[in-house]
């Protein structure tokens, strides 16, 4: 049982809630974690986020002579250029910064044929065709940290003071750069142009802007505002934070074993604490989910095999009962 919760999930399923089900665990994410999920864990995304929001604003000020209005096209594609950026740049960054690896960088599975481009030639036109889920992905976290609120009907969103600073210091160190001339714009990069502002667009590479670096480490760690809601997020997120550092101890361990061995803990006895039983229980559920989404591929299966069919004829399907036909008596 073990083996056919855990087997496959990607491949069988392929990342979809085909039932539905998938909000019950990330709500468990989503409250100890402060709104962080499986594919918003990278954390300068939450400085790109304000940055280019701002830039873009900016922008739309100027364009419309001090006053703005919504273009979800045009700001959607400031986003793909800008995810772009931050692809090549990673990649560029590969074997100067202490973690190279590009897993969890949006956009990964989208750039390739631009990517090669970039390489084989030495420039390109930013793409700003697919992508630009960065603002959904992160939006989230990114409230849940004090650095943006739901904006009006002009701005997505409205920048906070913590998202203004994360602003800033971009900003100081990235002006003048036709890289961001680009992003907001459009049109064409070169391989050089793209490497002399690298560390800044580099998800590995936080700690090259050390004031950016400080600004994200306070908003992980201090509350933005006094209520009851913010400090209960900030104690979930923290405590689950020491639950993860005393695990670890100074060894490697994935977030799924971690997750997978708080399961196995409830499961003999539940003596792990709260952070742990909350780990469990949101295991629990994706097993449960996971399960219920074999099943369901099963019934489908068996029903197309069958062409037509009732739950008993799927269940004899499987338990290879073959059922006699009932013959009426003749005369």
């Amino acid at each position: 049982m073990q083996s056919f919760w855990n087997a496959g999930e990607r491949e069988m399923i392929g990342g979809l809630d085909i039932l539905g089900l998938r909000q019950l665990d990330q709500n468990i994410e989503r409250q100890w974690v402060a709104g962080i999920t499986t594919i918003s864990f990278r954390a300068r995304y939450l400085s790109f986020l304000p940055w280019a929001i701002t830039e873009f604003y900016n922008e739309e000020l100027r364009r419309g002579d001090g006053s703005a209005r919504r273009d979800d096209d045009r700001f959607r594609r400031m986003l793909r250029r800008l995810e772009f950026v931050v692809l090549a740049a990673t990649r560029v960054r590969a074997n100067e910064d202490r973690n190279g690896a590009t897993y969890g960088v949006l956009g990964s599975d989208l750039f390739g044929g631009a990517l090669k481009e970039l390489d084989a030639e030495g420039f390109i036109d930013l793409p700003d065709d697919q992508g630009g889920d960065s603002y959904g992905t992160y939006v989230m976290p990114c409230r849940s940290f004090g650095i943006l609120e739901a904006g009006d009907g002009v701005r997505p969103v409205r920048i906070l003071p913590r998202g203004q600073a994360l602003h800033r210091v971009r900003r100081d160190v990235l002006q003048g750069s036709v890289l961001v001339d680009a992003i907001l714009h459009g049109g064409t990069i070169t391989a050089p142009a793209l490497g002399s502002v690298a560390q800044f667009f580099s998800v590995n590479a936080l700690d090259e802007l050390e004031n950016e670096r400080e600004l994200q480490q306070e908003a992980f760690l201090a509350e933005y505002v006094s209520n009851t809601e913010v400090s209960n997020r900030y104690r979930r997120f923290l405590a689950t934070s020491s639950w993860v550092f005393e695990r670890l101890d100074g060894g490697a361990i994935s977030s799924a074993q971690l997750i997978a061995a708080a399961y196995r803990e409830a499961a003999d006895g539940p003596s792990g604490g709260e952070v742990a039983m909350a780990w469990a229980e949101y295991e629990l559920r994706r097993r449960v989910h996971f399960a219920l989404e074999l099943l369901l591929g099963a019934l489908t299966d068996t029903l197309m095999d069958l062409t037509e069919g009732t739950v008993d004829d799927v269940l004899d399907a499987w338990s290879g009962v073959v059922r006699r036909p009932i013959l009426t008596p003749l005369g």
